[in-house]
């Protein structure tokens, strides 16, 4: 599969644009407070789809295409290619034909107006850049690269601050994949509330969706009486519907990232909104529906 199918909200169309099918990934490594209960219930509940045979948790990576009829978005930029990664060692030195499947779904790097990065680890902020004669460059030239101005200084300080383990990771992304971004001027500090666009009908803006990191936002998307949300890392699986509490092994904060988790999944849930998350695997965007008093997620077809 190159790419999926065009979603329209309106005079808006979101396409999923995918760097990793299929992230397999240890429970450790996602939920390492979710009980053996739980994950069997969620293997059986959900399939091998989500869950495999051996326990493991299945995640996609992937960005989403947004194109209204003046802009090109981007948003969440996976994985990259040729990336030094070390604490998920299958997410390193990746060459995946990225780039193509965005040109198979009609846009060139040089088409994309602005690149948003909900928040700044690794799995979004890759393809900010590529190497280019042994130096990481921008790989959307004309684009604005827009990003929390709390993250980036929360980031920032802990590159400088030579960590190790899995915060070492996310000091070399910051360093391969935002540093230069910003020192190509092509950055721009964003908040919670901003409309990045807005005209009749139409309108995009951020909503703070703290917790997973301290400057995560969400955009929500309308046109036409229509609505999505790209939620970043706020719900990363299905089975955190059954349980809207547990967290993440990234989450800076537990406790703001469940509160923004049933914020964000209460208000949406039987309502039209598309809930577009970064890992659900494809075709990834969805409804949260309420079925018997609990949460579950009706995937929605292209059209």
């Amino acid at each position: 599969m190159s790419h999926d199918r065009a979603i329209t909200l309106g005079r808006l169309t979101v396409q999923r644009i995918p760097d990793m099918e299929r992230w397999v990934v240890p429970r450790s490594g996602v939920f390492p407070t979710l009980s053996d209960e739980a994950l069997a219930e969620a293997r059986e509940r959900y399939g091998t789809a989500f869950v495999d045979a051996h326990g493991n948790i299945i995640l996609s990576v992937h960005s989403w295409l947004v194109r209204t009829p003046r802009t090109t978005i981007l948003i969440d930029t996976c994985h990259g290619n040729h990336k030094d990664r070390r604490f998920y060692p299958e997410t390193g030195n990746l060459v995946t034909p990225y780039l193509e499947r965005l040109r198979a779904a009609g846009v060139a790097p040089q088409d994309v107006d602005l690149v948003l990065c909900t928040h700044l680890h690794p799995d979004h902020v890759g393809w900010n850049t590529q190497l280019v004669d042994g130096r990481w460059v921008p790989t959307f030239p004309r684009a604005t690269y827009l990003m929390s101005e709390t993250d980036h200084t929360t980031f920032s300080a802990l590159h400088a601050s030579a960590p190790e383990g899995p915060a070492a990771d996310v000091a070399r992304s910051f360093a391969d994949s935002v540093l230069p971004v910003v020192q190509a001027g092509q950055a721009r500090f964003v908040a919670a509330g901003e409309r990045l666009e807005e005209e009749l009908d139409t309108g995009l803006w951020l909503e703070g969706a703290p917790g997973h990191t301290a400057g995560q936002v969400a955009l929500h998307l309308e046109s036409g009486g229509r609505r999505a949300i790209a939620s970043g890392d706020a719900i990363h699986h299905v089975l955190q519907l059954a349980d809207l509490d547990l967290p993440a092994l990234g989450d800076a904060d537990p406790v703001t990232a469940a509160l923004t988790r049933r914020r964000l999944i209460e208000g949406i849930a039987d309502t039209d909104t598309l809930l577009l998350p970064g890992h659900v695997v494809a075709p990834s965007f969805g409804r949260v529906v309420n079925e018997g008093g609990r949460l579950e997620y009706a995937f929605a077809s292209g059209h």
